[in-house]
């Protein structure tokens, strides 16, 4: 527990996981103010335009970010940079006649593409400050945003979807300023179209991936949305903010553990590797155990408090999600792991089944059990997610073993 504790307060850890968790609280903070500010529907349809965001945009941002992160090269952050860009203007037309097909707002589909494009100018440029070893300054893009967004939630008080889009529009726009400032720091090379399609050809693996993570990740909401309705979705949105804000803040020990690996395995440090990955393990299921038992404990006293809501089955739901977590986060480890060995098609392998699995899950048991079969349903998705990457990454560790003492 002493090694545990020693590995989280390293200076890194702190500021990155700082930023972050500030971030996350401000999150959860932001989901209560809309709650008691707007209403649970109005909660509900932001979530449920997020949702749709997350399994199309998020794919892209979350190949090509991943990319950036793992190749470790700082002057890719201008070509990153416009391929995202580039990225959301063409799936935004490629979408968007489907989304007004189905009953969507131009308005609203616009003012949520944009604030997606924002918020990946945050996450690319907090990339950046890791790449250049800056993580002391990460904490002030993490909170200005949604600082902003609850600041003006409360002065504006919007009761429309419409209107709370417009103040989140403006508040992420400040995501512009992050990004101007750190082009004026990193030199890049000139950015051509070739540059951008091979950046997207580089990333193509990382974005199937990330489609297969956001099917299982999002389909529940969108589920839930047309069985039951958008106040079913506000309501399972506040047994997620309980769960959901520790998950970025494990994100951020994963994704410094992606950056670090690299060195093990260009050294052909097969040990370090392996006591890496170790450490990281132990770490992950420390912080995941304590959180399950935080949430048995304190989930009812929090839903009580925060949103002034009595309810079992939203206690019960976030409880069943705190296990959720628990075996995502283990197969982050895992699958971060198998990223820095550049085994991306095992990865995509295993989301692929697990999308499929899930979607089956998730019909099954939301139309049994509402929101509790979901969670129920993405609790199953993870430990099988988790036993499979075991099970995989087992493999890849004895054939990365027996190549270096080949090449030794």
């Amino acid at each position: 527990m002493l090694k545990i504790f020693r590995h989280i307060v390293k200076p890194t850890y702190l500021y990155q996981v700082s930023g972050q968790l500030s971030a996350q609280l401000l999150g959860f903070l932001l989901g209560v103010v809309l709650v008691r500010v707007s209403g649970v529907e109005i909660s509900g349809g932001y979530y449920s335009l997020l949702a749709i965001m997350n399994m199309t945009l998020a794919v892209v941002y979350g190949g090509i970010l991943t990319n950036y992160l793992r190749n470790a090269i700082v002057k890719d952050y201008l070509v990153a940079l416009i391929t995202i860009i580039v990225s959301t203007f063409i799936i935004f037309l490629f979408l968007l006649p489907i989304f007004l097909n189905i009953g969507y707002k131009f308005s609203n589909l616009a003012c949520i593409y944009i604030i997606s494009l924002f918020t990946s100018f945050i996450q690319i440029s907090i990339y950046s400050l890791r790449l250049r070893k800056l993580d002391k300054y990460v904490f002030f893009p993490n909170i200005l945003p949604i600082s902003l967004l609850i600041i003006a939630l409360v002065l504006f008080q919007p009761k429309t979807l419409s209107s709370f889009l417009l103040l989140s529009l403006f508040s992420w726009g400040t995501s512009i300023f992050f990004v101007l400032k750190e082009l004026k720091k990193i030199s890049y090379d000139q950015v051509r179209v070739d540059k951008i399609l091979k950046y997207l050809n580089a990333s193509k693996i990382l974005m199937f991936t990330s489609l297969m993570t956001q099917i299982y990740g999002n389909l529940d909401t969108i589920l839930i949305k047309y069985s039951i309705g958008d106040t079913s979705v506000g309501l399972y949105k506040i047994a997620t903010s309980i769960t959901m804000f520790v998950l970025p803040s494990i994100g951020i020990f994963s994704f410094i553990y992606l950056s670090e690996i690299r060195n093990y395995l260009n050294n052909k440090d097969f040990i370090g590797f392996i006591e890496r990955r170790k450490r990281q393990f132990q770490l992950i299921l420390f912080i995941t155990i304590l959180f399950v038992f935080f949430s048995v404990f304190f989930n009812k006293y929090i839903i009580e408090l925060l949103y002034d809501l009595n309810s079992m089955e939203v206690v019960i739901t976030s409880v069943i999600l705190s296990l959720s977590i628990m075996f995502n986060a283990l197969s982050m480890v895992n699958s971060y792991t198998l990223i820095g060995m550049g085994q991306e098609k095992k990865i995509l392998k295993v989301t692929f089944f697990a999308a499929i699995a899930n979607i089956i899950l998730n019909v099954i048991f939301i139309h049994i059990w509402d929101i509790l079969g979901a969670a129920i349903a993405n609790t199953f998705t993870q430990i099988t997610i988790f036993i499979y990457y075991s099970f995989i990454l087992k493999k890849e560790i004895g054939k990365l073993k027996n190549n270096l003492q080949l090449i030794q």
